[in-house]
């Protein structure tokens, strides 16, 4: 019986089999976005990738970089303390 595995980690253990742990990381990180946030935050920025702790968000404009850049920190907080764990230590953003 010591042997059982939890679904939770058979389902880890398939993504990374499958190599989409990273899709699946960065699914987590979209689903925190749009619900600690506003509509109007969620709505206008996109997560692009996470590599090595560095988050990169898409916004619309370089106001956007201006004003977001200022709330750094707190997203980071944010998002980490939404999923329980370390996974962004840095935002990079990105006008599109």
């Amino acid at each position: 019986m010591d042997n059982i595995k939890s679904v939770s980690d058979i389902v880890d253990s398939a993504l990374c089999d499958l190599g989409l742990e990273k899709a699946v990381e960065l699914w987590k990180i979209r689903n925190a976005i749009f619900t600690i946030f506003d509509k109007g935050f969620s709505e206008n920025i996109r997560v692009i990738s996470l590599r090595d702790g560095v988050l990169t968000l898409a916004v619309p404009s370089s106001v956007w970089i201006q004003e977001l850049s200022f709330m750094e920190q707190d997203i980071i907080i944010k998002i980490n303390g939404f999923l329980k764990g370390k996974f962004v230590s840095r935002i990079k953003f990105k006008e599109v």
